[in-house]
């Protein structure tokens, strides 16, 4: 059986509203991070980076701001169907259109739903474009659209995690403005990631890149163990000079002081001595929470759960 083939049957079974394999299988949407947050903690210029991220919005942003060359990795076979139907979007759509096409939940307002999500006559209106840049996601896309209802895929085959559209504008660079929007889709013109498919924490990719970025995928591994094996993978693909983002962590800054029921993850000078041999380091920016509240006029400070953080560990030069 074909890749393809598979995806396919894979897809249509979940929606249909068969059981996930596995909790990876749904695509995210967009990113649940503050991408713009932490983004300039990287020298990304003309360099090469690697990233996971299921909505594709990593990998968007880090080519907004003129990354040379990405690689996306992610164990969802989907990922790439997904990016490829995010940028005929982009290249078709005006900012408004693309999130009246891809929002659900809290679209147009907070706590309402759109009704109007993956509207078929959009897509009709897209996949002309999306047939040019892809032949094999263009199938995917609209084997779908063609034998199911738009709310059937969006709530199916998408992870309902999903930010309200007013927050979305503040975690991403690309969706900020119009003018950022449109000179996002003149530089995706020529610079289209590589995809991956393959779980990164066993992956035998081994290239190496200037940056690598793991988004929260340790928020899904439980054992100190574990987070040192990841760390240990990804830095031998780090080049000299480069910046592992070795986990996002959300409100939390870093002297924060861990519940008994928090995950590992968020016992941060625990971490810190975990990956003590990889020059750690917190670095942290304004979340969600802190985001909101700006958002609603109320808030005459920030506090430190409005706060996110990413551990990152840098390869020293030799």
């Amino acid at each position: 059986m074909s890749t393809y083939s598979y995806d396919i049957q894979k897809a249509i079974k979940l929606v249909e509203g068969y059981c996930a394999d596995n909790k990876f299988d749904r695509i995210y949407p967009f990113t649940t991070e503050n991408i713009s947050g932490y983004i300039d903690y990287f020298d990304l210029k003309d360099k090469s980076l690697l990233t996971v991220g299921s909505s594709s919005d990593q990998a968007i942003n880090a080519i907004y701001r003129d990354v040379k060359e990405v690689t996306v990795i992610d164990r969802n076979s989907f990922v790439k169907y997904y990016f490829f139907l995010k940028l005929a979007a982009l290249n078709t759509l005006s900012r408004s259109d693309f999130f009246d096409f891809f929002k659900y939940y809290d679209h147009p307002k907070v706590f309402k739903h759109n009704e109007n999500v993956f509207n078929k006559e959009v897509f009709n209106k897209i996949k002309v474009e999306l047939r040019k840049l892809d032949y094999i996601s263009y199938l995917f896309w609209d084997e779908l659209f063609s034998s199911y209802s738009s709310k059937a895929i969006k709530t199916h085959l998408f992870d309902a995690e999903e930010e309200r559209t007013d927050v979305l504008t503040y975690l991403n660079l690309y969706l900020r403005d119009d003018d950022s929007y449109k000179e996002t889709r003149e530089k995706l013109y020529n610079n289209i990631p590589n995809f991956v498919n393959d779980n990164i924490m066993y992956s035998t990719h081994n290239k190496t890149y200037d940056n690598i970025w793991l988004s929260n995928i340790a928020l899904y591994y439980g054992e100190y163990e574990d987070y040192l094996h990841m760390t240990s993978e990804m830095f031998k693909r780090l080049n000299e000079g480069g910046l592992l983002q070795m986990t996002y962590l959300y409100g939390v800054i870093e002297n924060y002081i861990p519940d008994k029921d928090d995950h590992n993850i968020y016992h941060i000078k625990d971490m810190l001595k975990l990956l003590k041999d990889y020059n750690p380091e917190v670095l942290s920016f304004i979340g969600d929470y802190g985001i909101k509240g700006i958002i609603s006029g109320y808030y005459d400070k920030l506090y430190s759960c409005d706060y996110d953080s990413i551990i990152v560990c840098k390869k020293l030069k030799k």
